[in-house]
């Protein structure tokens, strides 16, 4: 009776140990290889299923970590042969870069009003043309600010202030500049963007004499023989810069050459204008019109 309940245990453990390494070795593994099979023959062909076999995958595979390798191989000589292209001119990125200064300039001006209406604004300026003083409108975000006077010394704006505000008591004074600061441009540039700071520098210096000449013919101190000279010598500069702007490759980043040749455009346009009420000698305030116009729109593009 022992006996056969031993032998009953026994097969009972091996049928057991049968279910056991049925159901967690068996068949999992038989899982994994019709899993493997189903794979192999049907997903890839339906993913590839353009005529690709198995070699040509294995290709593709090879190409695409050797393409890896080469990436990083040539990673750090990609500065040396990567190129640019500027208005149509090639340019290598690793160009050696020069740094030139561009002069600072301040303006003062006072604003008498700030508003809405371009309408408005036009009302203020009548006010003081029959002043004769002279004035400028500007647009400035959806608001248009009205100045008069403008020069850029301070002082001289200072005294005017006063009689400005017989007329408008609010009236302040505005300062609007052209900080120092330095363009960047490839060494290759360095003919055509040095020589366009420097015509810029000579027109900001120009201004100054200008602003000074201007004030000192208001005072009754001088004559206006040295402001027309200096304002050919503004139509001289205007145009060579002009032409350079206009013949050549301008770096996009150092400076927008379709704004700049627009106020240039501008500025030579006022300055004819300009000699006319010379000649004529009336209405000089409208000269002055133009200079601050002129002056401040190229702050305006610089700044």
């Amino acid at each position: 009776m022992r006996k056969r309940r031993i032998k009953r245990n026994r097969k009972m453990r091996r049928y057991q140990y049968s279910i056991i390494i049925l159901f967690f070795v068996i068949i999992p593994l038989m899982a994994v290889f019709i899993g493997s099979e189903i794979t192999e023959k049907i997903m890839v062909p339906v993913f590839y299923s353009d005529t690709m076999d198995e070699d040509e995958l294995r290709n593709i595979i090879n190409k695409n970590i050797d393409n890896d390798e080469v990436d990083k191989e040539s990673g750090e000589d990609e500065e040396l042969s990567y190129k640019i292209e500027l208005d149509g001119k090639e340019i290598s990125e690793n160009d050696d870069m020069i740094e030139e200064d561009l002069n600072s300039f301040s303006m003062y001006l006072i604003q008498v009003a700030s508003v809405s209406s371009i309408e408005n604004a036009e009302d203020f300026a009548k006010k003081l043309s029959e002043r004769e003083l002279s004035h400028l409108i500007s647009k400035i975000d959806n608001s248009y600010k009205v100045y008069a006077c403008g020069s850029n010394n301070r002082e001289l704006i200072e005294s005017e202030l006063d009689n400005i505000r017989d007329i408008y008591p609010d009236a302040y004074i505005k300062e609007v500049n052209v900080k120092f600061k330095k363009f960047k441009y490839p060494k290759s540039q360095e003919k055509i963007s040095g020589k366009i700071i420097d015509s810029i520098n000579d027109l900001l210096i120009l201004n100054k004499k200008q602003s000074e000449t201007w004030y000192t013919f208001v005072k009754k101190e001088g004559k206006m023989d040295l402001y027309v000279e200096l304002l050919l010598e503004e139509m001289e500069i205007v145009k060579k810069l002009s032409n350079l702007i206009n013949e050549n490759h301008i770096a996009p980043d150092f400076i927008s050459k379709k704004d700049m040749q627009i106020i240039l455009d501008e500025r030579k346009e006022n300055n004819e204008i300009a000699m006319e009420l010379l000649k004529e000698k009336k209405d000089l305030y409208k000269v002055h019109n133009l200079y601050l116009e002129n002056t401040f729109k190229l702050i305006e593009i610089l700044k």
